[in-house]
């Protein structure tokens, strides 16, 4: 906390636009997530993110979650963590699908928050699912042949930082998404977690 709070660390936080904190930080250090929540989120010309990061973060850390809660911008997950979060949540009996879980998850954000929010929840090979303005989408994934597919780890990393590059730049979440796709379907043709050598073709 003490390195985050110095004078030349935090003027990064202040100037910032978005700041992006994971679970597995949450989880390490709740005041400076808590922190950063408070000073980023509900706040005119930034954006604070939070990533679920793994459904044992929704177990163990489920007070923290509800203490950033009213802060978040953009939520990110995957199907498995944002039914953990349901769970813990202990939303209405009646969501069956990752659609239902979404929407109530959006809901109840927005609900906390007083303004609206971002709920973005990616399947694996199957479509993204969004809510925003009140309403759910779905986002088709462009296949990588299963012959491509070398190592799905950091997949949803790399959507993550495919979505705030183009977030950053100033574009909307649909293409915000389709960037994400185009970063995570790199991702999993490369053995472990690194940067493809080659020059991304989807800024051209």
């Amino acid at each position: 906390m003490n390195h985050l709070q110095q004078p030349e660390n935090w003027q990064h936080i202040v100037q910032a636009q978005i700041i992006y904190v994971t679970g597995y930080f949450l989880h390490s250090s709740p005041d400076c997530g808590k922190l950063l929540a408070e000073s980023s989120g509900n706040k005119e010309g930034k954006k604070f993110c939070f990533n679920l990061s793994a459904p044992y973060i929704c177990l163990e850390a489920m007070d923290r979650i509800k203490e950033i809660f009213p802060y978040i911008d953009i939520l990110f997950g995957n199907e498995a963590e944002v039914k953990a979060l349901e769970k813990e949540l202990q939303l209405k009996n009646d969501c069956n699908t990752t659609q239902e879980i979404v929407f109530q998850v959006g809901q109840l954000l927005e609900k906390q928050r007083g303004k609206p929010c971002t709920v973005v929840i990616t399947q694996g090979n199957k479509s993204t699912v969004l809510y925003h303005d009140s309403k759910l989408t779905e986002y088709p994934v462009v296949a990588v042949p299963p012959a491509c597919i070398v190592d799905t780890c950091g997949a949803g990393d790399a959507f993550v930082g495919g979505f705030l590059a183009k977030l950053a730049c100033g574009a909307d979440i649909p293409e915000c998404i389709r960037c994400g796709h185009y970063a995570a379907g790199k991702m999993i043709q490369c053995q472990g977690i690194q940067i493809p050598k080659e020059k991304a073709d989807f800024w051209t």
